[in-house]
């Protein structure tokens, strides 16, 4: 009786560890699938959108020769602002 007792928690416990990696592996299964669906629809809609756009913060240096610089800061010599003031 208590041996039939101590097969049946054993076996309670190997199904359930089956269920565990059944689940476990459908998930793995869904997360590539997903994954890969991703990863064509990225590629699909990158070849749809066309060449993309450039931007101005990654301009060559000889783009840049003509291209004026404002700065921000005041020079030492300047008076001071009224904000300063």
């Amino acid at each position: 009786m208590i041996i039939g007792l101590f097969k049946d928690a054993i076996g309670w416990f190997v199904n359930l560890a089956e269920v565990g990696i059944v689940i476990a592996a459908v998930l793995l299964i869904g997360l590539l699938v997903g994954r890969t669906g991703f990863w064509i629809l990225s590629r699909f809609l990158r070849k749809l959108g066309g060449p993309p756009a450039l931007d101005p913060y990654e301009l060559e240096p000889e783009e840049l020769a003509g291209v004026k610089v404002v700065s921000i800061r005041p020079d030492e010599d300047a008076p001071p602002s009224k904000l300063e003031a």
